[in-house]
């Protein structure tokens, strides 16, 4: 079995953890970088910019990776970015479309 696609985000923290809760929700491994990361581990299969939470230097690291050939989404609402993700072909057919969907899903399943 492999293992779940690895997404990382480089937005703050704080800004980030809803985002994080949805892709998790959609089975994704996820890892919140910060918004000034210093490098991107080579286990990142796809990352993700959040431009309106991060700085010029973690918006400048993104746009290295994708000229060095890395999958880079550049986004900032959850929907966007589970939208781009769809787009890349990495969320497979019969997952919900959408992260509130997904995390419908799940709180529904709870109740």
């Amino acid at each position: 079995m492999s293992r779940p696609l690895k997404i990382g985000i480089i937005s703050k923290a704080s800004h980030a953890n809803s985002h994080a809760a949805a892709l998790r929700k959609l089975g994704f491994e996820v890892v919140i970088l910060g918004s000034r990361p210093n490098a991107i581990p080579a286990s990142i299969d796809v990352l993700v910019c959040r431009k309106a939470s991060s700085s010029h230097r973690g918006s400048d690291l993104a746009m290295e990776a994708k000229h060095r050939g890395r999958r880079v989404i550049v986004a900032n609402g959850v929907n966007e970015i589970v939208s781009q993700i769809r787009a890349l072909g990495l969320i497979p057919s019969g997952e919900p479309a959408t992260a509130s969907e997904a995390i419908t899903n799940s709180s529904d399943s709870v109740r």
